[in-house]
C-alpha cells in the first residue's frame, strides 16, 4: 500500500446556545489531489472513520459534560488546568 499523506486542520468554534453551550466543529483534510483524496477513502475508508471519530468525540463530550453536571450537583470544586 502506498503511503498516506494529507493536512487536517480541526477549528472548534463557541456557539451561543443560550443556556447551553455548543461548540461547532469544522474539519479540513487537504489532500495533494482529488485522486489521493478518492484513493484514501477507497482503500482505507478514511470516510467512515472520520464519522466513526465523530460519533467517538461526541459521546465522550456528552459523558464528560453529565459528569460535570453530576460534580455541580454533589458540590465538587472544579479545577482549571492550564
Amino acid at each position: 500500500m502506498e503511503q498516506v499523506q494529507f493536512k487536517t486542520t480541526v477549528t472548534f468554534e463557541d456557539i451561543a446556545g443560550g443556556s447551553q453551550r455548543k461548540t461547532r466543529i469544522i474539519m479540513r483534510m487537504d489532500f495533494p489531489s482529488p485522486a489521493e483524496r478518492e484513493r484514501v477513502i477507497r482503500e482505507y475508508g478514511a470516510d467512515k472513520g472520520l464519522a466513526q471519530t465523530l460519533t467517538r468525540l461526541s459521546g465522550y463530550v456528552a459523558g464528560t459534560s453529565d459528569r460535570a453536571k453530576e460534580d455541580r450537583s454533589q458540590g465538587v470544586k472544579q479545577e482549571k488546568h492550564a
